[in-house]
């Protein structure tokens, strides 16, 4: 949009230290958009690139890290082992940069569906590390000196509207169903489903990450929290979809939307709908939110690096004009007029109040349910050094038995 058709034009070389990007209209979001936090360089080989999308590339994948991939097996695990010919950087390792050492001789991804399950594999040295678990668990996992909890940085959780099919996608009662959902929610009781205890939430009604320079609650007054099921479901009742049956999907082996998932029902039933629970495992969900007739409303979180800056949120799929899962339709165009402005714009006062405009409009048109922010924790055996916050995955590199 912003500049010629191929990158050699874009981007050009001045010097060891210099380049020049190469406009052809304006925009105050260059240094945004030269270091966004969610993008990642995707190494691939150049054969692939003349493959359709909907082909696999030919051949097995092994990486060109410390480790490369082993064997898969479906619903059970993966496996990866040192990578012989992995050629590390000069540097020394930084996060994921720099040169990586592979210390364990193989390492093992294993599916464990229950969360008991999986935290009693770890208390018995079955294995070394697991991720998500439901606050009685956490307690337990407390009490064990040979068992280490590693805090995460917030993740937020979100409830995503079905734009395909009604309810939500009604032209005339849409937007009021789903603002009927957004005003009606308990978003605390549902974090704390979700995450368990009061120190691991966040009440945050801002569309970007709180405590960044984009924090805004515009529109969310009367809306984030506000528990507000009678009027809720007046609006239901006026819209004629009382008793009308949304299919609401609980993936239960993962803790944050499973528990989320709970409130959402007792909301839903609260404001006149009758409600679907449809227990299954992540891996069904994901399957079943890519079919448009399988479901009305799900459940899922993302990581702070898509919030904290506004290239990687705004192109983000789930605010796209009809794109991601949700195929959300943006009817009367406001988010992408507001998305043009943000992006032609050069003055930051003007920049800010774009974004703050969408903010309400955010509300005003209950693009989806932010439930707000929590706290996740890895659980790992004492014996493992090397180990981070991160709720994304832990890499295998750098880390080692004492």
């Amino acid at each position: 949009q912003f500049g010629p058709p191929t990158f050699d034009e874009f981007i050009t070389r001045d010097s060891d230290l210099e380049f020049s990007v190469n406009l052809t209209s304006t925009t105050g979001l260059v240094l945004d958009a030269l270091g966004p936090q969610n993008f990642t360089p995707q190494m691939v080989l150049e054969s692939w690139y003349s493959l359709p999308a909907t082909e696999s590339a030919p051949g097995t994948p092994i990486g060109t890290g410390p480790y490369r991939f082993e064997s898969w097996t479906p619903g059970d695990r993966w496996s990866a082992i040192p990578y012989a010919n992995y050629s590390p950087s000069p540097e020394p390792s930084d996060g994921q940069s720099g040169a990586h050492t592979a210390y364990f001789d193989r390492v093992s991804y294993i599916e464990i569906p229950d969360q008991a399950t999986r935290v009693a594999a770890l208390q018995t040295d079955a294995v070394d590390l697991v991720q998500e678990f439901s606050q009685d668990l956490i307690d337990r996992l407390k009490a064990d000196s040979t068992v280490q909890l590693i805090p995460n940085p917030p993740l937020r959780l979100l409830g995503h509207f079905n734009y395909q099919i009604p309810p939500f996608n009604d032209p005339v009662h849409g937007r009021d169903l789903r603002r009927a959902v957004v005003m009606a929610y308990d978003n605390e009781k549902a974090l704390l489903a979700a995450a368990g205890t009061p120190d691991r939430i966040n009440l945050c009604a801002s569309l970007m990450e709180c405590g960044s320079a984009w924090e805004s609650n515009a529109g969310s007054e009367n809306m984030y929290n506000a528990r507000r099921i009678e009027d809720a479901k007046k609006i239901v009742k006026d819209a004629g979809y009382e008793g009308y049956t949304i299919r609401l999907m609980d993936p239960a082996d993962r803790q944050p939307a499973h528990g989320a998932a709970q409130v959402t029902r007792e909301v839903l039933e609260d404001i006149g709908f009758n409600v679907d629970l449809r227990v299954m495992d992540w891996a069904t969900m994901v399957q079943d939110r890519a079919t448009v007739d399988r479901w009305e409303f799900f459940h899922t979180w993302s990581g702070r690096s898509v919030r904290i800056g506004a290239i990687g949120h705004l192109r983000f799929g789930e605010l796209q004009y009809d794109a991601w899962f949700n195929k959300y339709t943006d009817t009367d165009g406001t988010q992408r007029r507001l998305f043009d402005v943000f992006a032609s714009e050069t003055d930051p006062a003007k920049i800010d109040a774009a974004m703050e405009e969408f903010q309400q409009y955010f509300y005003d048109d209950a693009i989806f349910l932010q439930v707000g922010e929590f706290f996740s924790n890895w659980a790992a055996s004492n014996k493992i050094e090397g180990l981070h916050g991160n709720p994304g995955g832990q890499n295998p590199y750098d880390k080692w038995f004492k």
